[in-house]
C-alpha cells in the first residue's frame, strides 16, 4: 500500500501478497515456513493442530499469516470440511510481530507457533516444515536511482539475492 501511495521507496512482500504494480522487483529469496513446536508436544503436521493444542498465529497482513490460512484451507478441503469448521477446531491466538509466535512457544505460552525455520532455530525449538515462501524486495519504479535504494540493490547483489529468480 505504501509503495502504491508513493510513501515508501521499498517494500518487502511475500508470494502470498500481490507484488505491487507500481514497483520493480530488485531482489528476493525463499524461506522455509512451518510450525515451531514446543518441547514434549507431539505435532508432525497441520492436521495435528486440530484439537487440544495451543497455537500462536499471525494475522493476514504478514505473509506467514496468509500462508497459514491458505494451508488451513487446503486441510479443510482434504477433509471435506469447511474452512470455518477447521479453523474453529484449532485453539489459535493471533499475535503481533513475526517472532512473537515462536517466542510464545519458547516461553511455554503456546504449544505450537507459525514461524520460520530460522526463527525456530534461534529460539531453540523443533520445526515442522509446511512450505516455502518467496520474498521479494520491490522498489518504487520512480525511485530506483536514489542513493539509498542503489545501496540496497548493491547489498542484495553482494549477498547473491539481487537477481530475482523466475519461479515458473
Amino acid at each position: 500500500r505504501s509503495l502504491r501511495r508513493g510513501i515508501a521507496d521499498v517494500a518487502v512482500v511475500t508470494d502470498s501478497v500481490e507484488t505491487p504494480s507500481a514497483g520493480t522487483v530488485v531482489g528476493g529469496w525463499e524461506r522455509e515456513w512451518g510450525l515451531v513446536v514446543g518441547d514434549d508436544v507431539a505435532v508432525d503436521g497441520l492436521a495435528d493442530l486440530v484439537g487440544d493444542v495451543a497455537v500462536a498465529t499471525l494475522d493476514d497482513q504478514w505473509g506467514l499469516g496468509a500462508s497459514y490460512r491458505d494451508a488451513l484451507a487446503r486441510l479443510a478441503t482434504a477433509r471435506d470440511e469447511s474452512v470455518a469448521a477447521v479453523s474453529d477446531a484449532v485453539a489459535a491466538v493471533e499475535t503481533a510481530g513475526l517472532e512473537s509466535p515462536a517466542r510464545r512457544v519458547a516461553d511455554g505460552r503456546a504449544d505450537v507457533g507459525v514461524g520460520l525455520q530460522t526463527t525456530a532455530e534461534a529460539v531453540g525449538q523443533a520445526f515442522v516444515p509446511l512450505g516455502t515462501e518467496r520474498v521479494d524486495v520491490v522498489v518504487a519504479a520512480d525511485r530506483v536511482e536514489k542513493d539509498g535504494v542503489r545501496r540496497l540493490i548493491e547489498a542484495l547483489d553482494e549477498r547473491g539475492l539481487g537477481a530475482p529468480t523466475d519461479t515458473d
